[in-house]
């Protein structure tokens, strides 16, 4: 840990800063503590449902506009086949259901790219006011992960994120979680609009994760044999 959070190519888990509130590009991420912080490092949960209700309630004229899509960078993580940004609405629905996916900083960080069009005033109001809500004690759940313990979360509809942590200088007992991104037998459809960020939006679906660079045969074998096993369908990769 120790890398910049705000970087183009920053990512939470190698950072003690405090994290945004988001989700990761998984249908479920869980989280199993090994090592815990010995100052710092607070797990936060928020339901981005309540909040959708909240601010239809207190500015449905903002909240209006997260509905439209936002440019999410990839933190030069992109495959081949891939741009460095792609557009994705913070809010949109399903099959009756709604889903949400939304990552500040990397809004933030795709307003470096070329092609990326700059946030409007009213876009940047609504993304404040949006994160004013996600923090209100009666919608955010807050928890210090000990060893041990396992957190599983919808990234449909729920947000995490963690305080800034400080850490312990011996390399074995410095902050250690264990993160898992799964696509569950009984994933649900997704929205359209999130194709470009999750390739397939089909039910119960092999998806999400980060492509990036790594992808070769080996990998997308593994994934079309888990997902026959569990009857599900793979991802164009």
């Amino acid at each position: 840990a120790g890398t910049d959070y705000r970087s183009a190519s920053g990512r939470g888990y190698s950072s003690k800063a405090e994290l945004d509130f988001h989700t990761d590009g998984a249908d479920v991420v869980a989280l199993t503590c090994f090592n815990q912080a010995p100052e710092g490092g607070m797990s936060m949960i928020t339901n981005s449902v309540a909040a959708h209700a909240q601010m239809q309630k207190e500015r449905p004229d903002l909240l209006e506009l997260l509905h439209q899509p936002f440019h999410f960078s990839r933190q030069n993580e992109q495959a081949p086949d891939e741009g460095p940004f792609y557009p994705n609405p913070v809010y949109d629905e399903a099959d009756g259901r709604l889903c949400s996916k939304w990552n500040r900083n990397r809004i933030q960080s795709a307003q470096r790219i070329e092609g990326v069009p700059p946030l409007s005033p009213d876009q940047r109001e609504a993304m404040d006011v949006l994160d004013d809500i996600l923090r209100r004690p009666e919608l955010m759940f807050t928890t210090y992960l000990a060893p041990g313990d396992m957190q599983i979360l919808s990234n449909h509809t729920t947000l995490h994120s963690r305080t800034e942590f400080t850490d312990h200088p011996e390399p074995e007992r410095k902050r250690l979680l264990y993160r898992l991104w799964l696509a569950p037998p009984d994933g649900p459809r997704l929205p359209e609009s999130w194709r470009p960020a999750y390739r397939s939006v089909a039910a119960s679906s092999v998806r999400g994760g980060i492509v990036g660079q790594s992808q070769d045969d080996m990998r997308r074998n593994f994934e079309r044999r888990m997902a026959a096993t569990h009857g599900m369908t793979v991802a164009a990769r």
